[in-house]
């Protein structure tokens, strides 16, 4: 059941993001973050959560290269990333250690 709600909040992020691609150029949307500073606060914390989770990800998995496939896209695609890592490996990593 909790794969299903992490699906489908990943789904609605996907849905946000091709939404919003012929609304406004990314690039001349970042350029106005500064005028607001609780959007500066918004990315900290987006990226304090990237961390998080790198972090987790790095100290659970035995592979390192592994890990970082699956760390450094999410500093460029988003929380899209860990959705996908909590649906495909999450589960499979915490047996290897327990057992």
């Amino acid at each position: 059941m909790l794969k299903i709600l992490v699906a489908a909040a990943a789904l609605a992020l996907v849905g946000a993001i091709v939404w919003a691609m012929p609304q406004a150029d990314i690039f001349e949307s970042f350029g106005n973050i500064t005028e607001d500073p609780w959007v500066l606060v918004a990315i900290v914390d987006l990226y304090a959560g990237f961390v998080i989770y790198s972090a987790i990800v790095w100290t659970l998995e035995q592979n390192k290269k592994a890990a970082l496939l699956w760390i450094v896209p999410t500093y460029f695609l988003g929380n899209v990333i860990p959705a996908a890592y909590f649906i495909f490996r999450f589960s499979k990593v915490l047996r290897t250690q327990t057992a």
